[in-house]
């Protein structure tokens, strides 16, 4: 089960929103998280780069079995009623934790090698 906990703050003209997503499943999971603020959306920057996390205005990312991740947001818009939750869950999805390489991807990283004749059993 994914949860999300919220809380708002509006200050000089801005929401904050500031939220916790927590997963509760023995799994990763894969969430997205969505505005529900009418109005533009300000995403966390990084030295003026979006966070990677952040793309048109949704919040992505794996949160990792019994763990918590942060999020946040501001928007110059006033929540239309603030006992309604300003972000929503809009999709969970299991992450697969096999880390393995695919076969195909290790077998075209060994280099091109051949056993001797004498080996396969066959005389030239």
């Amino acid at each position: 089960m994914i949860e999300l906990d919220w809380e708002t703050d509006r200050t000089e003209g801005v929401t904050l929103i500031s939220a916790t997503v927590a997963n509760a499943l023995t799994t990763p999971q894969l969430v997205r998280i969505e505005s529900r603020i009418d109005g533009p959306l300000w995403s966390p920057d990084r030295e003026q780069h979006p966070a990677p996390e952040w793309t048109d205005g949704r919040w992505e990312g794996v949160v990792k079995p019994t763990q918590c991740r942060g999020v946040g947001f501001a928007s110059p818009s006033v929540p239309s009623d603030p006992a309604d939750p300003p972000l929503e869950v809009t999709e969970t999805r299991r992450v697969s934790s096999d880390q393995s390489a695919a076969t195909t991807d290790v077998l075209a990283s060994l280099p091109n090698w051949r056993p001797t004749l004498n080996i396969l059993g066959r005389q030239r």
